[in-house]
């Protein structure tokens, strides 16, 4: 694969990944799910994350695990 390919495949898995985050940002503020259903969410997408970009955990805690925990904060009892 050469550069340009790589990367058009790492947009296309960065765009997935922000798609997902973004389902799970509505989902948590439907207040459709409970308070522990919302936190296996989180960590799945943690898992769906490392799976995308292996080694890349600690990049989603640290841009998206604060988003959707503020949201469990706001919209869930």
């Amino acid at each position: 694969m050469n550069l340009a390919e790589e990367i058009l495949e790492e947009d296309k898995r960065v765009r997935r990944l922000r798609i997902m985050v973004d389902l799970a940002g509505a989902t948590i503020k439907s207040g459709s799910l409970s308070r522990p259903e919302a936190e296996r969410l989180i960590e799945g997408c943690r898992k769906w994350t490392v799976t995308l970009f292996p080694e890349k955990g600690y990049l989603f805690d640290l841009i998206y695990r604060n988003r959707l925990e503020r949201l469990i904060e706001a919209h869930l009892p």
